[in-house]
């Protein structure tokens, strides 16, 4: 199922914790979703987390998806709880004693 995508746009929060969770019934434990701007998406059947980066100018985005779902990886493999995997997997490496990115359980 990796790439699946919605039949439509989805817009709203809940248009897409919806979509997620007919994913989770099929058995996927946790599925990323990046919102541009609008920051990241964590869903697992119990729980949902919004991550929002802070404001920094970007010089690219190439790369930044993967180095997300690598951190998020990498992180939860380490037996990390899931808000902590997903908080700041990026750019953990450069600044490990600093969050840069905010999370909250929003499902």
């Amino acid at each position: 199922m990796p790439g699946k995508k919605a039949e439509r746009e989805l817009e709203t929060k809940s248009e897409i914790i919806g979509f997620c969770e007919k994913i989770h019934q099929k058995g996927i434990p946790y599925i990323l979703v990046s919102r541009g701007k609008k920051g990241l998406l964590l869903s697992s059947a119990k729980q949902k987390i919004k991550a929002i980066a802070p404001q920094v100018e970007v010089d690219s985005t190439v790369g930044a998806g993967d180095s997300v779902v690598g951190g998020f990886l990498l992180a939860h493999s380490q037996g990390k709880t899931l808000r902590i995997a997903f908080d700041y997997p990026a750019l953990r490496e450069r600044q490990p004693r600093k969050r840069l990115a905010r999370s909250f359980v929003i499902a």
